[in-house]
């Protein structure tokens, strides 16, 4: 039968949940007091505190901002009116740093006001209890949120080891391309090494040699560098950009380059384009990547258009399986960067290996063939799409870039 605590609390008997560290706040030290009793023995740890502001303290402690010696707290009862600094306002700065599936937030109040119960749900709590509490239904909310952080952490594990096994097979990958890749620097470093101990070169000569190994090296060092830039697992710091700023940026980076080459390179706004979430140097190189593959492909007088707009994300165009971040999906509106050139485009075959590391295929650049490795999977940090296809209406390449819009951008 449960035992009666008059005007407090009711306990029933229920089962260890696993000994959760468990948060409770309330300016009520005879509340305090009896919270901490009755949880212990019901097997959770429980710290207490006083006041929101003590209760922000203890949490930037143990969640990550100190030194790992006080053990992070898994749920948090908070009492919603208390002085100086109210429960709502202490919900307001937890959930700034902390969203309602890493730190769960029960709200305690004595009002059985909807308005009250309203408020404390928009503002991010996970569930409330009245005062007096009923232990047995605080436990049973408490075990479900604590079941449901336990899952979220799980999967988020799960995650991890999947995004940890995709990179070792890129490793793997990448390591057979750049072993047979490196090795054609090398034999002309060495060829140089050879000729230049065999001795009796004349002056003409030994500057050819040492032209040679001087390439060769700069092409050994490239590989590398590039390698290096697509095996980078780093967050990109994402932030709102105007896509045709960055892409009029990255144009008059190459502009003489372009202009020797022959080519023509035109930036066209194509109806509204919200911001994009993006990191601009990053982008810049991928786009910049894509210039340079045109500038190669495209006989002189040639042109290359960058459209900037915004397009639905189509169903063969959702990647649902990828395991590189979060990915637009079906039916979304992307901002969208499509650059269309008019050279001779690619054969299937070069279609299906063009993001393959070390590749050449007509269209994939001279120098490593990592230009488009690397670009692609700068997009795809980024949540977007990278598409290649050839043209509908006449010859040439069109690469689509799908971006993630500003949040509340309007389309």
């Amino acid at each position: 039968m449960p035992t009666a605590c008059p005007g407090l609390l009711q306990v029933s008997e229920m089962d260890n949940i696993g000994g959760s560290n468990i948060l409770a706040v309330d300016d009520d030290p005879v509340l305090s007091d009896l919270m901490r009793r009755k949880m212990t023995i019901e097997g959770f740890e429980v710290q207490i505190r006083n006041s929101g502001k003590a209760a922000l303290e203890l949490l930037a402690q143990t969640q990550g901002e100190g030194d790992g010696s006080i053990r992070p707290v898994e749920l948090v009862l908070l009492d919603v009116e208390m002085p100086d600094f109210s429960g709502f306002e202490t919900l307001k700065a937890i959930r700034e740093k902390h969203t309602a599936i890493e730190l769960p937030v029960i709200m305690v109040t004595g009002r059985d006001d909807s308005g009250y119960m309203v408020d404390a749900l928009e503002g991010g709590a996970n569930d409330y209890v009245l005062k007096p509490v009923d232990f047995g239904v605080l436990r049973a909310r408490m075990d479900a949120h604590l079941a449901l952080r336990g899952m979220h952490l799980a999967l988020r594990d799960s995650h991890r080891s999947l995004v940890h096994m995709a990179k070792m097979e890129s490793v793997v990958h990448l390591a057979g391309g750049f072993a047979k890749e490196i090795r054609r620097p090398m034999a002309q470093i060495r060829a140089g090494l050879t000729d230049l101990k065999t001795g009796g070169a004349d002056e003409v000569k030994l500057e050819g040699i040492v032209e040679n190994m001087e390439n060769a090296f700069r092409d050994a060092d490239g590989i590398v560098s590039q390698l290096i830039a697509s095996s980078s697992s780093s967050r990109l710091k994402l932030g709102p950009a105007d896509l045709r700023e960055i892409a009029e940026e990255t144009v008059s980076l190459v502009r003489d380059g372009v202009s020797m080459a022959g080519l023509t390179v035109e930036v066209k706004p194509e109806g509204k384009c919200p911001p994009a979430l993006v990191a601009r140097e990053e982008l810049k190189q991928v786009l910049l990547s894509i210039v340079l593959n045109a500038m190669q492909a495209v006989q002189e007088g040639g042109k290359l258009v960058i459209r900037i707009g915004a397009r639905k994300v189509a169903s063969d165009n959702s990647i649902e399986d990828s395991r590189i971040g979060a990915r637009l999906h079906e039916g979304e509106v992307a901002a969208c960067i499509e650059l269309e050139d008019n050279g001779p485009g690619m054969n299937e075959e070069e279609l299906q290996r063009a993001f393959d590391p070390f590749y050449k295929g007509r269209h994939t650049g001279a120098g490593s063939g990592l230009g488009l490795t690397v670009a692609k999977k700068l997009v795809e940090l980024h949540g977007g799409i990278m598409l290649l296809e050839n043209r509908t209406f006449g010859s040439g390449l069109k690469v689509s870039l799908l971006l993630r819009p500003k949040p509340g951008a309007r389309l």
